[in-house]
Order: C-alpha cells, then sequence, then structure tokens
C-alpha cells in the first residue's frame, strides 16, 4: 500500500519508475545508450553492406557493356557476312566503305547496298550503317573498326571490331561469295 501511495501523486524526477507486478520495470522509451548502440551496429552493417553493393553494381555494368559489345559485332558480322555471301559483285573501298550489288532471281541488277562505320547520330560512338535505295539504316552500335579483303576468287574475309569503354571484341571470318556477276 505504501508503494501506492506513493506513486499515486504526481512523478518526482528523483524518484525510480514504479514496477510492474511480475517484477519488469515499466519502459519508458530507449535510452541514450541503446540508441547509440543501435546506431553503431546499423554504421558498422552499412560500412561493410555497402562496398558489396557497389562491387555487384559495377560487375553488372562491366558485364552489361561486354555483352552488349559482343552482341553488337556478331550482329555486324552476319549482317555483312549474309550480303556478301549472296552478292553478285563486292567492292571495299580505301575510305571503309563497302559496296555489295546483288541480283533478283532473273538476275536483274537489284540495286547496290553500302555498309560504313560512321557516327551520324552523333553520340560519339561510331556505328555500322548501311545504305539501302538511298535509306541510310543502322546494322550495329560501337563498331570501331571494319575490314574486308578479297583473299582468293570469290572468297571474302570480314574483320570487324566493337568497343565501349574498356571492353573490346572483334570478329573474323572468311566468307564464300555464292552468286556470279551478270557480265
Amino acid at each position: 500500500m505504501d508503494v501506492l501511495k506513493r506513486w499515486s501523486g504526481p512523478y518526482r524526477r528523483n524518484e525510480h519508475p514504479p514496477v510492474s507486478g511480475r517484477g519488469f520495470m515499466v519502459s519508458q522509451g530507449f535510452t541514450l545508450l541503446e540508441t547509440l548502440a543501435a546506431l553503431l551496429l546499423s554504421g558498422i552493417l552499412l560500412a561493410v553492406g555497402l562496398p558489396l553493393l557497389t562491387g555487384q553494381w559495377r560487375g553488372e555494368v562491366r558485364e552489361k557493356r561486354q555483352l552488349e559489345v559482343l552482341y553488337g559485332v556478331m550482329n555486324a558480322g552476319r549482317c555483312v557476312t549474309d550480303a556478301v555471301r549472296s552478292a553478285a559483285e563486292v567492292e571495299f573501298s580505301r575510305s571503309g566503305v563497302l559496296r555489295v550489288r546483288s541480283w533478283d532471281q532473273t538476275g536483274v541488277s537489284a540495286g547496290t547496298d553500302e555498309y560504313r562505320v560512321a557516327d551520324l547520330d552523333g553520340d560519339g560512338n561510331p556505328d555500322l550503317y548501311r545504305k539501302h535505295e538511298g535509306e541510310i539504316n543502322p546494322v550495329a552500335g560501337r563498331i570501331s573498326g571494319f575490314q574486308c579483303k578479297e583473299v582468293a576468287q570469290r572468297v571474302w574475309q570480314v574483320d570487324l571490331q566493337a568497343s565501349w569503354g574498356d571492353e573490346r571484341a572483334s570478329w573474323s571470318t572468311l566468307v564464300y561469295r555464292r552468286a556470279d556477276s551478270a557480265k
């Protein structure tokens, strides 16, 4: 009873907080020490976890760039080799332009396509472009090198290089030109 009378009045700062019926202290919030310990533990976890997360992110960015460079050079290679394979005449100029003349089913010239590496979109990265019937369309991005040469009669070697930052990829193949010109 004595305890109940003492705590029934206004709370005094110097007195101890009340005890519940089971002997536990009645909580009045977090102490400064508990708050500092929680902040210290959170800081340690953040200091350990943040470099792991940023390292994972950098690795994913590097892998994305590598895959995009590989895809670009493979796509460009497929497109150029398909054009050379089915062409009636192929010419690669010193200025880096591949001219491919194709024929339709009846043996009539179907026109000349041109392939060149340039930065026509102005983003600072060279791309491989195809000019077909006056229309210029991109074939593959980030193509930094393009070379074609006839190594034997009707056999062409196609070399392509792509780059993005530190990532580099190259692609080379020999293509047998199947069609003959109708001279």
